[in-house]
């Protein structure tokens, strides 16, 4: 798996740098498949073509949100439709869609949330994850966080939310694969705001 950062955003030449070793060790059977993550804005046809060819078989989407607002508040650089048309690529280029969803990300209400839970799912997304919103220090959420310019959702609110969102997946037999951040030492160090 390739995750940590917008794989698909890479110079061409770097993903075929990686992919290739992943695809040895594929058709050796050493493993059993390859994902990646990626931003909405950074799938076309060819780089979707490229993935499938090279044996990758899921893409996962950091979508975040649909909501137009929340997008620009969070200055994520596309819109809600652009999101949901990058799931749509996804699904007619024959991989697996996983959807990420950030609720509580600035701008994000809890009503956008359980609009883009099923927006996602009808996008075709095969899996879901849940990562609310955490102020990390070092980030342009924290220098928000500290000015008063953003404000966490509280924690009993984000569980209401994640649990009603987690119920809608599950009644479209979708499953949701995590929520939350895997814990690690060094990011509940930088954990400054936010529902742990």
């Amino acid at each position: 798996a390739f995750y940590g950062g917008s794989f698909t955003a890479m110079p061409g030449e770097v993903q075929e740098g990686l992919l290739q070793p992943a695809y040895e060790a594929l058709e050796a059977g050493t493993i059993a498949a390859i994902r990646c993550s990626t931003r909405p804005d950074c799938v076309d046809a060819p780089v979707l073509a490229r993935l499938r060819a090279a044996g990758c078989r899921c893409v996962e989407l950091g979508v975040q949100s649909v909501a137009d607002d929340a997008l620009a508040s969070s200055r994520r650089g596309y819109d809600g439709a652009t999101a949901l048309a990058a799931c749509h690529r996804v699904k007619a280029a024959g991989l697996t869609l996983g959807v990420q969803l950030l609720p509580g990300m600035p701008g994000n209400s809890t009503a956008d949330f359980l609009r883009d839970v099923p927006l996602a799912l009808d996008a075709g997304a095969d899996m879901l994850r849940f990562y609310p919103c955490l102020v990390l220090e070092g980030t342009a959420l924290a220098r928000m966080w500290r000015q008063n310019l953003y404000a966490p959702w509280p924690l009993e609110e984000t569980l209401d939310c994640l649990a009603q969102g987690w119920l809608v997946a599950q009644e479209a037999g979708v499953p949701v694969i995590r929520m939350g951040l895997a814990p690690e030492a060094a990011l509940t160090e930088a954990v400054l705001a936010g529902p742990v």
